[in-house]
């Protein structure tokens, strides 16, 4: 077969899912469980697709708002995803590090964007779960390298001191 039918072929299977649609209305807080199966990095990476990722008070998550058109972005996600201190970092210290693509329509990558607002990307934003939703605690916009973006982590992720 030639390579223009296999591409055409594996469009046709592409476009055939539903992009998460299939799950019917689901509130925000439901969609990041979703979501955590395609994590860039996630604590969840062992578990089943079937199985829902479930979230306590004080759960961090890490969300990169981006495009596939935008060079800005694929920089920063592919810095992030060769640095090995950065790696361990969202494994110790979050739930997981999440690309949500602004021009995806599936209800989970809406949601979130909605949620996020972002007027630039690539946005990065570091969530805290609290009262049974996702707080942002921090945003920043642009790429940026990973000395950068781990500096940024540790400062704005810190622990709040048990009363």
């Amino acid at each position: 077969m030639s390579l223009i039918i296999r591409l055409i072929i594996l469009g046709v299977v592409i476009m055939g899912c539903c992009g998460g649609s299939c799950h019917g209305d689901r509130n925000l807080d439901e969609y990041i469980s979703l979501s955590g199966k395609s994590a860039l990095l996630s604590k969840q990476e062992d578990d089943s697709e079937d199985k829902e990722v479930k979230y306590k008070e004080g759960d961090v998550i890490v969300m990169q708002f981006s495009a596939v058109w935008c060079g800005p972005c694929r920089a920063l996600k592919a810095s992030i995803k060769s640095d090995a201190e950065i790696q361990n970092y969202f494994k110790k210290e979050t739930k997981g590090y999440f690309i949500v693509d602004v021009d995806d329509e599936d209800k989970t990558s809406a949601a979130w964007v909605k949620k996020a607002k972002p007027s630039s990307i690539p946005l990065v934003v570091l969530y805290k779960r609290e009262k049974d939703s996702w707080n942002e605690v921090s945003r920043f916009t642009g790429s940026k390298p990973p000395s950068a973006v781990l500096k940024w982590l540790k400062e704005k992720n810190k622990k709040s001191p048990v009363k």
